[in-house]
């Protein structure tokens, strides 16, 4: 199986000395509960109204996704609407899941609406498997904008960052898409 992260806006591409370093949180916990996976981390440094960033992104899960592997994809914060993206213009992807975490889907306010429709984020959702995770203490995504129609939603008590910062939120996203994929029969 292989695990695609897209992260959100101005992510610290420096941050091998710091918490926020996705391969060192996220990759080291899914390669425990996933063992032999495969994790892609697609990042950079970009604001949404930074369409050939976001579109560069979203260009590059959709090539990723071409070779219709296995994949998951997570997506951070506004890298959940890039996930959501890719994975409708991806059209021989073998996605098992879709996971996005702190993202926009109901918030269009200061350019985010434009931004998705600039990347093509489908209006009336995707035929996959959907995981929407809202943090319940987040002064920049309130958890009603983080639910998306057909996803199979939860509000965790924790803040924007904690998808990143705190091991025991990640492990329970984690264990969730974990249930979830068995369930579907491929975990």
């Amino acid at each position: 199986m292989r695990f695609i992260i897209i992260v959100g806006v101005l992510d610290p591409l420096d941050s091998a000395s710091r918490a926020a370093d996705w391969p060192a949180g996220w990759g080291r916990e899914l390669e425990a509960a996933f063992p032999e996976c495969e994790i892609v981390l697609l990042r950079d440094r970009y604001l949404w109204w930074q369409h050939e960033k976001i579109l560069r992104l979203r260009n590059r899960c959709i090539e990723l996704l071409s070779d219709g592997r296995p994949s998951v994809i997570i997506g951070y914060s506004f890298g959940g609407c890039i996930t959501l993206a890719a994975a409708a213009h991806a059209s021989r992807a073998n996605i098992k899941l879709i996971v996005t975490l702190s993202s926009p889907h109901s918030f269009d306010a200061f350019g985010v609406g434009h931004a998705k429709r600039v990347i093509g984020v489908p209006a009336n959702g995707l035929r996959l498997p959907i995981m929407t995770y809202g943090a319940l203490i987040d002064p920049f995504i309130f958890p009603p904008f983080t639910a998306l129609s057909g996803s199979v939603h939860k509000n965790i008590r924790t803040g924007h960052w904690g998808f990143i910062f705190n091991p025991s939120v990640r492990n329970a996203v984690i264990a969730d898409m974990k249930y979830r994929l068995h369930r579907e029969g491929e975990g």
